[in-house]
């Protein structure tokens, strides 16, 4: 049996369609798995720095299943983007939590400008990235050289994954699922949340 963790980090103002579209992904997948007698399955758990809900850019209210003290061992560990990006990179408190903790994760995943808040905790160093293009000024504000353009909607480096935006970070979560699990369930996930978008090397996964 697979059974992967998979944590999705939100604060206020963080954006919605970043990790509502993984969210889907690996729900889909879980359910797919249930009912076609395949034993592999995700836990979504969605964690803020104090356990307290916090408010989207969209003004959704989204419950905390835990604060990040509490957080339970990850597989995969979600960054996303949003307006609040501009100041969670100035908490410290949260910016030590992911330097200590992130490298534990088996992929550590920035979802659109979500990259910017893992290169201020120190985790992209000397790594191919890919983010938003409207994410250049905040690398630049921080000193960091700004990701070179890349034709491909999502990279990885190592155990970092990073996409440029919202299609993006649907096709880098079902590309994760097949090396987490495996190809025939990351397709058959593509097919039931119906994306006619053919992600990258889907059937080259668990192969690269």
């Amino acid at each position: 049996m697979t059974t992967c963790t998979i944590g999705f980090l939100v604060f206020d103002d963080v954006d919605e369609p970043d990790f509502i579209g993984p969210l889907e992904v690996f729900n889909t997948m879980s359910d797919i798995a249930s009912r076609t007698g395949n034993s592999s399955n995700n836990t979504t758990v969605f964690m803020s720095l104090s356990g307290k809900d916090i408010i989207g850019t969209q003004g959704l209210r989204i419950t905390a299943d835990c604060a990040l003290v509490d957080a339970p061992e990850l597989d995969v560990l979600c960054i996303s983007g949003g307006r609040g990006i501009s100041r969670e990179i100035n908490n410290t408190e949260l910016l030590d939590w992911l330097a200590t903790n992130a490298p534990e994760c088996s992929w550590i995943a920035g979802l659109n400008a979500g990259v910017v808040l893992l290169s201020a905790a120190g985790l992209t160093s000397n790594k191919k990235l890919a983010t938003h293009w409207s994410a250049s000024h905040d690398f630049t504000e921080l000193g960091f050289k700004s990701p070179a353009y890349t034709p491909s909607n999502y990279v990885c480096d190592g155990n970092l994954l990073t996409a440029t935006g919202v299609p993006a970070g649907i096709d880098m979560s079902l590309w994760l699922i097949g090396r987490l699990h495996s190809i025939p369930l990351a397709l058959a996930t593509q097919r039931a949340i119906n994306h006619q978008r053919q992600p990258p090397n889907i059937a080259l996964a668990q192969r690269i």
